[in-house]
């Protein structure tokens, strides 16, 4: 009965945040207000970004009723605030859900803040905060980097037989159901991130939300050093149904005025890798989940144009890198590094395009991706332990009813 009560008030605060987008469609035109509602709403990864801080929050400590009552005072005052500036959700089944999630954890944040518990805020505050951060650099992208190497990225798919993004986003306008439980695996990242940190018997230094940061903050460097855009962007108009024949294209750096430079390496294809190979000391169950999360991100990345296959392929040593470098593998860290960058250092010079040799191509495509999977096997950090015996780990008090006392977290407010 004593977890009756905030598991209410936290339902009430769903429902209550969630109201307004589910009695409204669409948005105010005009107006400061709406328009800074809707940037934060009508940004899928930030809107999901939000809407994972809920279970951060739940998960890092079990809340007072008065923070209870906070969290419902302030998703009230949130719902109040978007429906007298006309902001509905946006047209589609699941908006209300996200855009109510979103609001529900703005109100944690704020919870947490006021709180004043240091662990709390920042386990709150990280996922968005890092794709919030990541999302402003990368705007300047476009001008330190006007021109795009999105061509040579191209021409190096085509050496392998022909253009899976182009494929995967025609396949994708034949079958509505793969692609959009493409696209939600590709905008609930941060979702699926919260979930992996319900397995995790604590926040620690190595732990999988401090990879998740690293791989932001470090990816959004590495997009610097081989800027492009993404097929959607390079081939407007042409993607998915009339890819250009590499004959008649020059595979130089090509003017583009728009579209931020996060091609390569693929970050979401990158995180997603760290879900998956993070899970491999905990059930088999959950490792199967985030194996279909890996292989939908996957069809994701290259259906909607957002990536090239190569962009995957790099992913995996810069993923490698990062991870060992939280395992204090200096070796392995560094040779995942090096790969990356060798790999840009071939593309930019075009030494596996203008004398393209399929098979050499293929073998250097698998030997990188073998290599990653196979050294990142020993990287398993001895702190990051599975529930075995539970499907949550003790972290979770809403689900699995686990006393204060049991908490790796301090539970006062």
């Amino acid at each position: 009965m004593l977890l009756a009560t905030p598991n209410i008030l936290i339902t009430v605060a769903a429902l209550i945040a969630a109201l307004p987008f589910c009695l409204r469609r669409g948005l105010a035109e005009s107006g400061h207000l709406p328009h800074f509602l809707t940037t934060i709403y009508y940004t899928p990864l930030l809107a999901t970004s939000l809407a994972a801080t809920p279970l951060m929050y739940l998960a890092n400590r079990r809340p007072s009723r008065y923070a209870m009552a906070v969290i419902v005072m302030l998703s009230s005052l949130l719902a109040t605030l978007f429906w007298l500036a006309g902001v509905g959700a946006a047209y589609w089944v699941g908006a209300p859900v996200i855009m109510g999630g979103a609001t529900l954890g703005i109100a944690c944040l704020g919870a947490s803040i006021l709180g004043g518990n240091m662990r709390t805020i920042f386990a709150t505050a990280a996922i968005p905060v890092n794709m919030g951060l990541a999302g402003t650099l990368l705007k300047y992208t476009v001008a330190l980097h006007p021109k795009t190497l999105d061509l040579m990225l191209y021409a190096f798919d085509e050496t392998l037989g022909g253009e899976p993004c182009f494929w995967m986003g025609r396949l994708f306008a034949q079958c509505e159901l793969l692609r959009n439980s493409a696209f939600l695996a590709y905008i609930l990242l941060p979702v699926a991130l919260s979930f992996a940190n319900l397995f995790e018997q604590g926040l620690v230094a190595d732990g999988i939300l401090a990879q998740f940061v690293a791989f932001g903050i470090v990816g959004s460097l590495a997009y610097n050093l081989f800027p492009a855009a993404g097929p959607t962007v390079s081939f407007a108009g042409a993607f998915p149904f009339s890819p250009p024949s590499i004959k008649f294209l020059s595979v130089a750096p090509m003017l583009l005025l728009s579209g931020v430079r996060n091609a390569m390496p693929s970050l979401h294809m990158a995180w997603a890798l760290l879900l998956f190979w993070h899970s491999r000391p905990w059930r088999a169950e959950v490792r199967a989940v985030f194996a279909l999360f890996l292989a939908l991100t996957m069809a994701a990345t290259l259906g909607l144009g957002e990536h090239y296959l190569i962009d995957l392929v790099v992913a995996f040593p810069f993923a490698l890198a990062v991870r060992a470098a939280f395992a204090r593998k200096i070796g392995t860290s560094v040779t995942g590094a090096a790969t990356m960058c060798l790999w840009m250092f071939l593309l930019r010079n075009r030494a596996l395009i203008s004398h393209p040799n399929p098979w050499l191509n293929w073998l250097l495509v698998i030997l990188t991706v073998g290599s990653s999977w196979w050294l990142d096997r020993g990287l398993v950090s001895p702190r990051t332990n599975a529930a075995n015996t539970s499907w949550f780990g003790a972290a979770v008090w809403p689900l699995t009813g686990a006393s204060a006392k049991s908490r790796p977290y301090p539970c006062s407010n």
